[in-house]
């Protein structure tokens, strides 16, 4: 299965909104249990995850936030998660391989013997990020993405607003360790809703450092997303180098020229993964 461009988050005890959900076209779906849930309506969440009912003909992922490992949620968040028709869920703060390691054992002691639960592990602490690299290393079968916490992170860091140059060294770094274990990276949401420019730079921004795929908050900010991470230009680009290419090959060449830069089996093969997303 190609990993979803988008992933629309949808407090879970916000049931009003399901349908809108649905109905949005985001490459997958996140009923969240922990930052968009008040304490007192968490219980109501994770009924609203358990008795799920899914529209009918519904194909798309479907992934719940669970909240900390260690907190007094989690267990009975992953009792929803596995009761719920949901392929997988999402671990916020994580820090530490043996903290996914738990939460692996977790997630099998409770779900359905026809049905592992993949995971998602959110990286959105100064700690989580400094270990990634561990985490990449981690091997766990269900692991299927690493994403990015940014206001988690900011806090963490302790800064009022996420430069520049502090972004793009958590972002990097994360992609950087998801592309080691061979896994997709998902940047943070774009928290202003209503500035689909800005949102539309930051996803140019994530892609060009290596991310595959945005959450979203609102179902306006998912088509800017998959226009953004399609790659338009670069499927363009990519055609015309695997055309030129296979021709230089055909003719004995090992490398070519296309528009001034020297084409190669290593670019070859970046083209040939665009083509495939």
């Amino acid at each position: 299965m190609t990993f979803p461009r988008s992933l629309l988050f949808v407090p879970a005890n916000r049931t009003a909104m399901f349908a809108r959900a649905f109905a949005a076209e985001a490459g997958a779906i996140v009923l969240d249990l922990e930052d968009s849930v008040p304490a007192d309506q968490k219980a109501a969440a994770r009924d609203a995850v358990a008795t799920l009912q899914l529209p009918g003909g519904w194909a798309r992922p479907i992934f719940v936030r669970l909240n900390a490992h260690g907190t007094a949620d989690f267990d009975l968040d992953v009792r929803a998660a596995a009761a719920a028709a949901v392929g997988g869920v999402i671990l916020p703060k994580v820090e530490r391989a043996a903290d996914v390691r738990a939460v692996d054992k977790a997630l099998a002691a409770r779900e359905r013997g026809d049905r592992r639960l993949s995971l998602i592990l959110l990286l959105e602490t100064p700690g989580g990020v400094m270990r990634v690299a561990e985490l990449a290393d981690c091997g766990l079968p269900r692991v299927v993405a690493f994403a990015f916490g940014a206001e988690d992170y900011r806090a963490g860091v302790g800064v009022d607003a996420l430069g520049p140059a502090l972004a793009d060294f958590a972002r990097a770094t994360i992609a950087n360790a998801a592309a080691a274990a061979h896994l997709p990276a998902i940047d943070a949401p774009y928290l202003q809703v209503n500035d689909l420019d800005g949102l539309r730079a930051a996803a140019r921004r994530a892609r060009a450092l290596g991310f595959q795929a945005k959450f979203a908050i609102h179902p306006s900010q998912v088509p800017v997303i998959h226009e953004e991470f399609a790659g338009g230009e670069d499927r363009a680009w990519a055609t015309r180098v695997v055309e030129v290419y296979q021709r230089a090959v055909g003719e004995g060449k090992g490398s070519v020229a296309l528009d001034g830069r020297m084409i190669d089996e290593a670019t070859m093969k970046r083209a040939r993964d665009i083509l495939r997303a």
